[in-house]
Formats: C-alpha cells, structure tokens, sequence
C-alpha cells in the first residue's frame, strides 16, 4: 500500500530507537513507528491480509493493528517499548493508541526472559564464537558458543510452544559411546517439562543437525569483529539483556536504558575491550535469571482478556 493511503487510518504512532532508548548519538536516525488500523474492507486483498509497511529516508513501520497485537503476546520487544515510550515521544495517540497504552501492563509477561534475551543472544554468541575463531581457540572452546547460540535459539523458537505443551526449556548435548542406540558425538536434544508434537521434534532436531553440520564444515571467518556497526549491534543487544531484567524486576517496559545509556554509549565508542563486553554479558544474563525467579509477571497472556480487547478496540475503532 502507498503512505498516502495509510496514514489516515494512524491510530497509534511513537518515536523509538536510540532516540526514545536515551542512546542517540550524533548522526542518529530517527525512527518511527506506527499502528494502523484500516477500514474492514481495506484489510481484504485477494492474497495474504496487509500486516505493515517499512519505509526508508526517513524510517518508518507501520503494523497493522492485528499484527502488532500478535507480536505484543509473541513477547517481541519493539511492540512493548512502543506502548511504554515517554509521552513526548508520542505523534500521534487516539482512541486506538489510548485503549494500548491503558491495557499495556496486561500483554506484558515473564517470557521476556527467552524472548528478548534469545533475540540479543542469537547476535552476541555468533559475536562470541567468531571472536573465539580469530584468537585461534581450540575447537572446544569455540564449540560451546556455537552451542549455545542453537540452543538459546531454539528456546526462543519455542517459546509459544512453550505455553502450549508446558515446557521448562530446551537444551542440546552430545552422545558419548557408553550412551544406549547413541552414536559417538551425536547430536542430543533434551525438552524438559513437557511433551510436544512429533512435528515440531522434526523441525526442531532438523534445524538443530544441520547447524551442527555447518560448523563442522565452516571456515574461520577473518573479518574483523570490531567495526563501528558491531559495536552498535553490540551495544543494542546488551540493552535489550538489560530491559529484560527490568521489565522481569519491575514489570514495566519502559524504552529508556537508564543507568545503562552510558554502558551503551562507551560501547558504540570503543571505550570497552571485547573481554569487558563479555563481562557485561554474563553479568547481565545472571541478573535477568535472578529477576526471573522473583519476577511479578505472568507466565502468558491471558486469552481471554486478548480476545475480548482485540474485540472491542476493532468496534471502537470501526471505520
């Protein structure tokens, strides 16, 4: 759909990124992003239903409102900083907008813990193991990275799945020869907690082998780690680890790092060795695991309090 088409249907519109994170330095962009909500018939094609537009110079998102909805209970950090933004950082709040933001408290839940942390680890560890390669590290020590990429992965693909089939976690090990029907070295995966469907084991144990192949076949990448878009990679990762310990601590999701923008910002700037950066890490993972035990949030959505929203925000909203 052309902008011109969507904008008039804008129920709901933030500044985000580094802007509303308190990390902005000179020659930031400024992002924007924003919820639409289209008359009926307008959400109808012949093909799949809109669900958002991304748009460059300057940058903007717009989600459709069902789609953001959906990504609020898939616990995907953006949406839930978009409804916590500081109030000057609001263009454009209607009836859509206010009905979010009154109810965001209740979208908000403890899977935080996989989801935001999974998504800042799938970048840091492949940081890790390519940082491993180049120091010229045993194969041991740059398995465990690889390792634990895959499995924090998976736990992050999981995480709906989670809810469904009661699952406590997933993790990955390998077969030594005194193991039963196990060959040496194989590839394990353990789901704890729980039972799933035959199908999602495939998918699964598919992704996790062939992973596993493709590092035992990969060569050492010689490009360097540290250039100014790793470290702003970097330093978007390690705030993301941090406001999931904050929303697990405090049950907010509020966007601005706090106590952490100079963390983010010494990053970007190469104020930290990548040993440090590593510290931070680990530093991080063990307070948003803490956080967790003692955390106030609910383990999921309730489905009934998102249907019956869902239904009266769309005929409040009905054009």
């Amino acid at each position: 759909m052309e902008e011109q088409d969507i904008k008039p249907y804008v129920g709901y519109s933030v500044i985000t990124g580094s802007t509303a994170h308190g990390t902005a330095i000179a020659g930031s962009d400024v992002d924007v992003k924003s919820v639409v909500r289209l008359p009926d018939q307008s959400g109808y094609t012949l093909g799949k239903a809109w669900e958002g537009e991304v748009l460059h110079n300057p940058d903007v998102e717009y989600f459709s409102f069902l789609r953001f909805v959906g990504l609020l209970r898939g616990q995907h950090v953006v949406p839930h900083e978009m409804l916590w933004v500081d109030d000057s950082l609001i263009l454009t709040n209607g009836v859509l907008g206010k009905r979010l933001r009154e109810e965001r408290s209740h979208f908000l839940t403890s899977a935080v813990r996989h989801a935001w942390t999974g998504f800042a680890d799938s970048f840091l560890l492949n940081i890790k193991e390519r940082y491993e390669r180049q120091k010229g590290s045993t194969k041991d020590e740059i398995q465990k990275y690889t390792d634990l990429r895959m499995e924090r992965t998976l736990n992050l693909v999981l995480e709906n799945a989670r809810d469904t089939f009661d699952l406590e976690g997933v993790s990955i090990s390998y077969g030594t020869k005194s193991g039963h029907y196990v060959k040496d070295e194989e590839l394990l995966v353990r789901f704890d907690g729980g039972f799933v469907p035959a199908s999602v084991v495939s998918a699964v144990t598919k992704s996790l082998s062939s992973s596993h192949k493709d590092f035992m076949k990969r060569k050492i990448n010689n490009e360097t780690i540290d250039t100014d878009a790793t470290r702003k990679d970097i330093a978007q990762s390690l705030r993301i680890k941090h406001a999931a310990y904050i929303a697990l601590e405090n049950g907010t999701a509020y966007p601005n790092a706090g106590e952490f923008i100079p963390v983010a910002k010494g990053i970007r700037k190469g104020d930290y060795t990548w040993e440090e950066i590593f510290s931070l890490d680990r530093e991080l993972t063990s307070k948003v695991e803490q956080a967790y035990k003692t955390t106030c949030l609910p383990p999921r959505v309730d489905d009934d309090f998102l249907s019956g929203f869902v239904r009266s925000a769309l005929e409040e909203t009905r054009c």
